[in-house]
């Protein structure tokens, strides 16, 4: 457990593998909670990769109000204390983020906490760097207005069935008690909009090593929110690669082992 700057206690949790060769600190999206990538962290541990991870604030098991973000700045001050809390390490570290967690793991290498520690790369799966299409553009526009005057009004509800492609996937995740369903709540989303511009606005000044994954039948997070930073961005070492027919959950598709593989190859050659 960690506790934030404003007193909030979140819940972490870890996968240590035996004989560490390096480790990944795990950054889960909006509405879920890190427990879900208990068969990817053990993948990584078979290979000598050990995944630390916590629950964002108001998911899972961390105290807050429910999928409320006040200040995305927060966000990232919770994953820099959280790194902290890891100690010093004498293997290499790395960032892996998923949707919003992709996001915050790029803001945060824009941000001041980047110089805090020493990470080796940052992997991003389905980022979400750009609002989906399926949001009314009119919404997109007003979301800093709803976001500072009805911060907690509900808004749109996203459609569970596009995490993933495999039914099963999308059956365990409606059915989990611990995932968040309902709507949208205003300042969140006004939160992520400004942190998506400002990750777009200055792709080009990220420098740290990264891989980066999508599928191109992602609906949840556009794709071309993903190409565009690509593009953009400054760092001498990246790889941008998209999953033909893949949904949302990279981790959880039919197809996952391609994905978890290229993670794994892409870490390997970085150690």
């Amino acid at each position: 457990m960690i506790t934030t700057i404003d007193g909030l206690n979140l819940h972490t949790v870890n996968w240590l593998a035996q004989n560490e060769k390096a480790r990944m600190v795990l950054v889960h999206g909006y509405a879920e909670y890190a427990r879900r990538y208990d068969h990817f962290a053990k993948f990584l541990n078979q290979h000598g990769i050990s995944v630390y991870a916590f629950d964002h604030r108001g998911h899972g098991d961390s105290e807050g109000d429910e999928v409320y973000v006040d200040s995305y700045d927060l966000l990232l001050n919770d994953l820099d204390r959280f790194i902290a809390s890891l100690g010093s390490s004498e293997v290499p570290v790395f960032v892996f983020g998923h949707s919003m967690g992709g996001l915050i793991a790029c803001e945060y290498f824009l941000s001041e906490y980047a110089g805090n520690h020493q990470i080796r790369g940052m992997i991003l799966s389905g980022p979400g760097l750009m609002p989906s299409k399926e949001i009314s553009a009119l919404l997109v526009k007003l979301s800093g207005f709803l976001g500072k005057y009805f911060p907690r009004m509900k808004t749109i509800q996203l459609d569970p069935t596009a995490v993933s492609s495999a039914p099963k996937e999308v059956e365990k995740y409606i059915n989990d008690p611990k995932v968040y369903s309902g709507k949208w709540i205003a300042r969140t989303g006004a939160e992520l909009v400004k942190m998506m511009r400002h990750v777009q606005t200055n792709a080009d000044k990220m420098s740290i090593p990264f891989f980066l994954g999508h599928g191109d039948s992602d609906k949840l997070a556009e794709i071309e929110g993903s190409r565009i930073f690509y593009t953009n961005a400054g760092s001498e070492d990246k790889a941008f690669k998209t999953y033909e027919g893949y949904y949302h959950e990279l981790v959880n598709e039919p197809g996952r082992q391609v994905f978890m593989d290229d993670v794994l190859s892409w870490i390997k050659e970085r150690i």
